[in-house]
């Protein structure tokens, strides 16, 4: 009845048998695997017991180091509070060693990074020892593939890298044989740079064309003007143009030779009549070189505003026979003064008379008749 109930692979010795040393084999077989990680786990504890100590040890030692710096820190403070300096600025703006700050700094540095390699080891045998029970092979698995997508953007990133290189590559010999084919442009531009350099300003003299041309004609009108102006001044006073050389904005600014001093001044210097007398030479001075310059064309009239009243009386005088000397050469002068002296000389003239009804003016000439005109405000 027993053997009935047995299976009917159980009911051969022979396969019993069998099957009785497979399951012994298997049974060996994973208790010398237990043993070897139990063996294994051992390791890792003393290991881990190891740098648990070696911790505690560097905390223990970190702690005195803090009492130590602490106490140090106080006798410090009182140190500091008896010493002549304010602060701790001012003690290390008097004195510090640079040496004993350096061993100090490279104490802790050890110090810091020692603990860091312990926690980090700490660290990876915890890790080691969770991956004898259990291993991560999803984890192993987002890796792999974390890797390949950096493998891959790598291998996109080197593609761009060479079609980059080929562009610029490409880019490179354009402007090689755009160099070459330049080469005339260049040298022909070196010509034309220069002589636009020279004519703007920025070479040679500084001086621009543009105020070159204008001080090559200034210079005729000052020739003309310096005549009149040494007959009005009596051989004293002649106009000449400033020479500043390296300034590109100068070149048109005036002095009078004062030949009484045998000095160059400025034009500033002069006093008012001397300053009107400048001014009515420059205007002749200008007449002259317009008339010369522009072949037909003649300025034959000449009206002068004020000024007469700055001169003295031989100024005066000198001023009046310029004028006398100009209309006796065809040129009509027109005056416009309040100075009675010169008044009285001008044989044709126009007088103004004020009145409350309004102004009146009278022409006086040789040969005419006194004539009235009522003019009103």
């Amino acid at each position: 009845m027993l053997e009935q109930e047995l299976p009917e692979h159980a009911r051969s010795e022979a396969l019993l048998r069998l099957q009785i040393d497979r399951l012994t084999q298997q049974i060996e077989e994973l208790t010398q695997a237990w043993r070897q990680a139990e063996n294994i786990v051992r390791q890792r504890e003393d290991q881990i017991l190891g740098l648990q100590s070696t911790i505690a040890a560097l905390q223990a030692q970190l702690a005195q180091d803090k009492q130590l710096h602490a106490a140090a820190m106080q006798q410090y403070e009182h140190a500091l509070q008896r010493s002549e300096f304010a602060d701790t600025a001012n003690w290390q703006a008097a004195q510090r060693d640079e040496a004993q700050c350096a061993a100090l700094q490279s104490a802790i540095d050890g110090y810091y990074e020692a603990l860091h390699q312990t926690r980090g080891r700490y660290a990876e045998l915890g890790k080691a020892l969770d991956g004898l029970v259990q291993p991560d092979l999803d984890q192993y698995a987002r890796e792999a593939q974390d890797a390949a997508t950096v493998a891959q953007q790598a291998e996109l990133a080197w593609q761009q890298v060479r079609d980059r290189l080929l562009a610029l590559t490409t880019l490179q010999e354009r402007l090689v044989k755009i160099r070459t084919s330049s080469a005339a442009l260049d040298e022909e531009y070196a010509v034309y740079g220069t002589l636009s350099d020279v004519a703007s300003g920025r070479q040679g003299s500084k001086v621009s064309l543009q105020r070159f041309v204008l001080s090559v004609l200034l210079d005729d009108v000052l020739i003309g003007a310096s005549l009149r102006l040494r007959k009005m001044s009596r051989g004293r006073y002649q106009l000449m143009r400033r020479e500043q050389a390296g300034r590109g904005a100068s070149g048109l600014d005036l002095d009078v030779m004062d030949e009484y001093t045998g000095q160059q001044r400025a034009v500033a210097t002069l006093s008012g009549g001397e300053s009107f007398m400048a001014a009515l030479a420059l205007a002749l001075g200008l007449s002259d070189v317009v008339q010369a310059y522009a072949g037909g064309i003649r300025l034959d009239t000449l009206f002068i505003d004020e000024g007469f009243g700055s001169l003295d009386a031989e100024s005066l005088e000198l001023a009046i026979r310029t004028l006398v000397d100009l209309q006796a050469g065809g040129r009509t002068i027109g005056i416009i003064s309040h100075v009675s002296e010169l008044k009285e000389q001008m044989s044709l003239r126009v007088d103004v008379i004020p009145h409350v009804s309004g102004s009146r003016i009278r022409v006086q000439a040789p040969g005419v008749m006194d004539t009235q005109l009522l003019h009103s405000n």
